[in-house]
Order: structure tokens, then sequence, then C-alpha cells
């Protein structure tokens, strides 16, 4: 039996999509200036870069911590928020919320 090897080939335009790298961006601009950051789930599906920004400082929380938070700065992840969480944006939490994208 013959085996073929497969030629894999990575463009060198390829990398993050446009809203990865504004969400990314939005993140590295709060952190460095030093201001606390939380991000409602990972900001992008890709577990090196949640780890690197937490490294900086960003908290990531999930839904079931999000109505907790009071008075805090808040990043919408790259891919988007839910439906529930878009009605509550911001009544009687005083959020700021930065969406990403």
């Amino acid at each position: 039996m013959k085996r073929c090897m497969a030629r894999i080939e990575i463009d060198k335009h390829s990398g993050y999509c446009f809203g990865v790298v504004k969400a990314i961006a939005k993140a590295e601009e709060h952190l460095d200036s030093k201001e606390e950051l939380y991000c409602l789930g990972d900001i992008v599906h890709n577990n090196m870069e949640v780890k690197r920004l937490e490294k900086k400082g960003m908290k990531t929380v999930h839904y079931d911590e999000f109505a907790g938070l009071k008075n805090k700065k808040i990043l919408i992840r790259a891919h988007g928020k839910p439906l529930p969480i878009k009605r509550l944006n911001g009544r009687a939490w005083n959020w700021s919320m930065l969406p990403a994208r």
C-alpha cells in the first residue's frame, strides 16, 4: 500500500480575523492603562491568548458570575453576547460595556 503525504501550506496573510484583532487591542488598551477589566467569557477561541491577557490582569467571568458585578468595565468578547445579556445592559448595575467588535 502506497502512502501519500499531504502538503500543507499556510498563507502568508493568514492570521486572526478583524474582530479578534480588535477585541485583543481593546483589552490591551484598558490593561495597559492599569484599569480593572472583566471579560464575559473567553475573549477569543484561543486558550494561549486568553491566558496571556489574564496574566496582564484581565478577569474572565462567566454568565453565572456576571450579574454579581457592580460598577465594573466589562468587555464583550469578539463573538458577541446572547440576547438576555443585551437586555441587562447597564440596567441597575452601572456597568460600562465595551463591545470588542
